[in-house]
């Protein structure tokens, strides 16, 4: 309870909302409100049938030859695990971003999510194309032909 008493409060800053500033916490929560109501519409354009029966189509017979594909082994979250230990954390990043000090930090349920993924990669051939993208730098040896 000393602890609850103590903590300084921090009041949340006012927001913008269509018709002006909100400040009080009702405002705020119907600002809230209207923008995912807004967000979350229906979409009013008409829908093209012929375009969706051509997706569903091409979506089914995509499935239909995956069932045809032996699916490859699971990757365990243990196997992510070791490979992220191997990975040195003074290498700078990838076209992500995300620094390998972090990979390091993760933990154990992201280490889980990652290992999902990987293994749904492996099971529907698809690999996305920012994996297959990396920064690559030309460093000459000294004393030779550029």
């Amino acid at each position: 309870m000393n602890r609850k008493l103590s903590k300084k409060f921090t009041p949340t800053p006012p927001i913008l909302d269509t018709d002006g500033t909100k400040c009080t916490p009702l405002g705020k929560a119907n600002a809230f409100r209207h923008s995912l109501e807004n967000s979350f519409q229906v979409n009013p354009e008409p829908y093209c049938n012929i375009h969706i029966s051509k997706v569903n189509r091409m979506v089914r017979k995509y499935f239909a030859n995956i069932k045809n594909i032996k699916q490859p082994d699971l990757i365990t979250p243990g196997e992510v695990n070791q490979l992220i230990k191997k990975i040195n954390p003074r290498k700078d990043t990838g076209p992500d971003g995300v620094r390998n000090k972090a990979l390091r930090m993760l933990t154990l349920n992201a280490v889980t999510h990652l290992a999902k993924i990987f293994t749904q990669c492996l099971s529907s051939l698809h690999f996305p194309d920012a994996w297959k993208r990396a920064h690559v730098l030309m460093f000459p040896k000294p004393n030779q032909n550029h």
